[in-house]
């Protein structure tokens, strides 16, 4: 699924500032966002013990009266001595899908860690086998940094029927359903992958097994 072009502009100012917050951490800097110097309020602040560095990030066409604000912070930056200041323009991604490579992976952990009752109430005892056709529908960022991720995918289920001892002595019957679902999930970025934060939403549909 692809993004809306107005989602992106929506969220690409804050998208490219965590971006270089991600990049300067990574190489040792202490980072702060909306950082104060004087009457200004900088985007973003990276400083190690050789340089301190004054990031704004602007995105779109800039106005007459934006481009004064610029040249009065710059100079601003530039005239405590021991700053840099850097503009960082903001570029849309062209042709560009946004994907979520583990996100499979954080739905498979969620069914196999606790199955749903609507899948584990189909028979006596319900083995997760696996996720797949995900589809995204909406993506939200969050104040926190964290990302609530919304949309489709099919589970595919084991089915085993029969007691415990019919099971241990291979007198059970088996088979394999697949059924659509919903999810709602809030997830955060660490060492470089997306983990699991919250579970908002997962919603089976078994009508078509009964």
């Amino acid at each position: 699924m692809d993004i809306k072009r107005e989602i992106i502009l929506k969220y690409l100012h804050n998208m490219v500032v965590d971006q270089l917050a991600d990049k300067y951490e990574s190489q040792g800097y202490k980072v702060r966002k909306e950082y104060k110097i004087g009457n200004y309020r900088a985007d973003l602040f990276a400083k190690n013990k050789f340089e301190s560095i004054v990031f704004e990030v602007k995105s779109g066409a800039l106005t007459p009266e934006k481009k004064e604000k610029l040249k009065a912070l710059s100079e601003y930056v530039k005239s405590k001595g021991k700053y840099k200041f850097k503009l960082v323009f903001a570029a849309t991604p062209k042709d560009k899908k946004i994907k979520i490579e583990n996100l499979e992976d954080i739905l498979a952990k969620i069914f196999d860690d606790d199955m749903p009752d609507e899948l584990y109430s189909l028979s006596t005892h319900t083995r997760f086998n696996e996720v797949s056709n995900i589809e995204v529908d909406r993506i939200d960022i969050n104040k926190d940094g964290s990302i609530e991720v919304s949309g489709t995918g099919v589970v595919s289920v084991e089915l085993k029927f029969g007691s415990d001892s019919d099971v241990k002595n291979d007198m059970s019957y088996t088979i394999n359903e697949s059924f659509s679902f919903k999810f709602t999930v809030v997830l955060e970025f660490s060492d470089g992958k997306y983990t699991l934060k919250e579970k908002r939403e997962l919603k089976v549909d078994t009508s078509t097994f009964y």
